[in-house]
């Protein structure tokens, strides 16, 4: 069985590089669904409308609404929240010193780590109940926790405080996970595959729906 991590659709704080607290002021850009299920739906796909998982925010839940329209509701999950790096405040991260944004984030690699941790516990959990392939609809800063933490783990390291620097990794190029991109990874050989969306999806040719 496999879980499809799928960030959430783009928002106009995402394309600004804004990580503000009240993130559901925010949302979405409208997308084609196939942009997603095109690349992750193959004959041995074993996915469920049961089994759609989303973290607490509004990007969350209308980007499983257009994925999944026929959905029996969705199911919240909280180890899928984001990282709180509300405290670098309108700064766009990318333009922040490593210094700054680490100190003013307020994050630290074990927070990372921790949080990681906690969420492939709970998806270990969730595999093991439901015996099919999950879906999960989160957050960039997190999924690429994950996925750094998959590397290292697929090399039988144990992931370390240090492995996970706030903002190096933010700004790393080796885990960029776009909005609408898919981690697919197998929890039983932790194993991974980022899956990129299709590149006809061009969110700054798009209005948000509120701003």
């Amino acid at each position: 069985m496999s879980i499809y991590l799928i960030r959430h659709a783009p928002t106009y704080a995402n394309t600004c590089g804004k990580m503000v607290k009240d993130y559901n002021s925010y949302d979405i850009y409208p997308f084609d669904k196939w942009v997603v299920l095109d690349k992750i739906i193959t004959p041995t796909t074993c996915l469920s409308y049961s089994n759609i998982f989303i973290s607490k925010t509004n990007r969350a839940k209308q980007t499983a609404e257009t994925l999944f329209p026929k959905a029996l509701g969705y199911k919240v999950l909280k180890e899928l929240n984001e990282f709180d790096c509300s405290g670098i405040g309108d700064q766009a991260f990318w333009e922040m010193s490593e210094e700054d944004f680490n100190k003013q984030s307020g994050l630290t690699g074990k927070k990372i780590r921790n949080g990681v941790e906690k969420l492939l516990n709970k998806l270990s959990k969730l595999e093991e109940k439901y015996g099919e392939d999950i879906i999960c609809i989160g957050h960039g800063l997190k999924f690429r926790a994950v996925l750094r933490y998959c590397k290292l783990a697929s090399y039988g390291l144990r992931p370390e405080p240090k492995d996970f620097n706030p903002y190096r990794l933010i700004n790393s190029m080796d885990e960029q996970i776009r909005n609408l991109d898919t981690l697919k990874i197998d929890l039983g050989y932790r194993t991974y595959k980022v899956i990129k969306r299709s590149e006809n999806f061009n969110p700054e040719t798009h209005d948000t729906i509120k701003q």
